[in-house]
């Protein structure tokens, strides 16, 4: 459970920071495209979405290499320990080894009532 709030905090945090990159650039009259970067086109899997948290915020712009600092180039460097592997993550694993084929069966004592 640690490991999926870890997890949603980041991308919770990354949703407020793609929403203020994208009203500042509709403010400058600039197109709000190229800062975009919440999306399946962009982070189509759970390997992506590693990357984005281990080599592009947690990286100062000019550490940055390969084709993360090329897809996201408009990201700035997150100086924070939200993007820090955390030491649960270490011991057990990363998000990046998530599958999206498996599927995990709801709670047998549940409040949900259906898959919605």
């Amino acid at each position: 459970m640690e490991l999926c709030i870890n997890w949603l905090n980041r991308i919770l945090f990354l949703k407020l920071l793609e929403g203020q990159l994208k009203s500042y650039h509709r403010a400058a009259k600039a197109s709000t495209d190229t800062v975009e970067f919440l999306n399946i086109e962009r982070i189509p899997g759970f390997g992506e979405l590693n990357e984005l948290f281990f080599e592009v915020l947690a990286k100062p712009i000019d550490l940055r290499d390969g084709q993360a600092a090329l897809d996201f180039a408009n990201i700035p460097y997150l100086n924070s320990s939200l993007f820090e592997a955390s030491e649960l993550e270490g011991k057990t694993i990363e998000i990046s080894q998530l599958s999206p084929r498996l599927i995990m069966p709801t709670y047998s004592d549940t409040i949900l009532k259906d898959e919605k």
